[in-house]
């Protein structure tokens, strides 16, 4: 073994001994952290400007009867084949 490459072994491994006792990094942000399911993220999302729970508000949306005919028109517009058929009429 020449020098250099001695040297080169020798900076490899101090290096991999450094790098290899850093404490994981805490990927958190605002009171959540990276890759946490989503029944967890949903459980304490909060909307930004009301502050309310984000599941409270999902909930309320699904509840209401706009959102429904209109989860309707998709679920019949995708039965066409992607074409929608408006409804006229009472």
């Amino acid at each position: 073994m020449t020098k250099s490459e001695l040297i080169l072994c020798v900076l490899l491994v101090v290096a991999s001994n450094l790098f290899g006792q850093t404490p994981s990094l805490d990927l958190r942000f605002g009171g959540h952290s990276l890759g946490e399911p989503a029944d967890v993220f949903f459980l304490t999302a909060r909307k930004e400007k009301s502050k309310g729970l984000t599941k409270d508000y999902c909930k309320s949306l699904l509840e209401d009867s706009e959102t429904n005919k209109k989860v309707q028109q998709r679920d019949d517009t995708m039965k066409n084949g992607g074409v929608f058929v408006g409804y006229y009429g009472a």
